[in-house]
């Protein structure tokens, strides 16, 4: 199970890369954790905002 679900979080992190055009690092385990979204200026912390949001 361990495996698996290092290899699944690995793969969500690159497609949230992927979606969010910049650095994301997934950390925890399987009960909880957190997710950090890396941004480099106030316009790209809104387009990443604009993003999640959907708008």
């Amino acid at each position: 199970v361990g495996n698996v679900y290092k290899r699944a979080l690995i793969h969500v992190t690159e497609q949230l890369q992927k979606a969010l055009g910049t650095k994301v690092k997934i950390k925890g385990s399987e009960k909880r954790g957190k997710i950090e979204i890396d941004f480099y200026s106030e316009d790209e912390l809104e387009r990443i905002i604009e993003i999640i949001a959907g708008y």
